[in-house]
């Protein structure tokens, strides 16, 4: 806990630079590449969501129901 809060602590408030980490890191993500690896990231994981999906919706269906017991 204690590494996790003297990072977190460097990113917010030491400069390097003319700007801290977390501000470096905002001003690299608003990049115009940034945004289209970002947009791409977004479509691979929408697909691999159908595809999961798909395949959870046909293991149900091949899944014989249960008989009721009594």
């Amino acid at each position: 806990m204690l590494m996790l809060a003297a990072f977190v602590y460097v990113a917010f408030f030491v400069p390097i630079g003319e700007h801290t980490l977390y501000r470096h890191a905002v001003r690299i993500g608003s990049t115009a590449e940034a945004q289209s690896l970002w947009s791409s990231l977004w479509d691979v994981g929408q697909g691999l969501k159908e595809r999961l999906s798909d395949a959870v919706s046909n293991r149900a269906v091949a899944q014989p129901e249960e008989p009721a017991r009594d």
